[in-house]
Order: structure tokens, then C-alpha cells, then sequence
């Protein structure tokens, strides 16, 4: 699909539509924030494992009422290290 159709599916209506706009990897950051902060959880947790996610933007999903948003968040490899540290002293690990 094309970037701009892409782009233009984070806005969309339907909440599939908006997670169809999460390939696209260069998807800008005030598009990432308004879906990591959707009403669905479906679209918050596929924003979770985007690549280019700001270290303030992975913290808000960490702590994400749904535990499957953090724990798609807290997988995500661009968790910073201190956060890493952090979600595996939280589990005891």
C-alpha cells in the first residue's frame, strides 16, 4: 500500500483500518502517540511493537491497563535498557 494511504488509515473510522497504518515504518510520531493513546486495545497493542516509538510513548503502554498492550510494549526492542531492567526486576526475574 502506498505511504499515503497508509497515513491516512491512522485517522480512519474503523479501528482495523487504523492498525493497517502501524506497516507503514515511518509512520510520524504524532500519528504513533494518537494511536498508542486509541480507545481500542487492539490498535494500542499493535502500536506497542512499532519500531519507532519514543522511550515516553513506550513507558505510557507499559503501563497500559490491558496486560496485553505492556507486555507487546515491554517486548518491544526499542524499550530502553533502564526500562528493560525495570519491567524484568518488576517480574523477578
Amino acid at each position: 500500500m502506498p505511504v499515503e494511504t497508509l497515513r491516512r488509515l491512522a485517522t480512519d473510522p474503523d479501528p482495523r483500518m487504523r492498525q493497517l497504518a502501524l506497516r507503514e515504518p515511518e509512520l510520524p510520531a504524532a500519528l504513533l502517540e494518537r494511536l498508542a493513546a486509541d480507545p481500542e486495545e487492539p490498535v494500542r497493542r499493535t502500536t506497542a511493537s512499532h519500531p519507532r516509538l519514543t522511550p515516553a510513548t513506550l513507558r505510557a503502554l507499559l503501563a497500559d491497563p490491558c496486560e496485553r498492550v505492556a507486555r507487546s510494549a515491554a517486548a518491544n526492542p526499542a524499550l530502553p535498557v533502564e526500562e528493560m531492567r525495570a519491567v524484568l526486576d518488576a517480574a523477578g526475574l
